[in-house]
């Protein structure tokens, strides 16, 4: 049976369970300011996708698409 996620439904939830603002910085490799900008906007560059998400997965967490600007 597939391990059920922890759905985050804000930008901030997400920042909060990959480990804060620094680390989401360190790990889409974007400028101090750009992580609470995201918080503030409730999204995230498109091009995070792919580096944040399978980071929650592993994590135990998923998260609207939406919060990407994705379908």
């Amino acid at each position: 049976m597939a391990k059920q996620l922890k759905h985050l439904r804000t930008a901030r939830e997400v920042v909060k369970a990959l480990g804060g603002n620094i680390a989401v910085q360190a790990m889409t490799e974007r400028c101090q300011s750009a992580v609470p900008n995201w918080k503030k906007k409730n999204r995230f560059p498109s091009n995070t996708y792919t580096t944040l998400m399978p980071e929650l997965e592993a994590r135990g967490y998923s998260a609207p698409n939406a919060l990407f600007g994705m379908p």
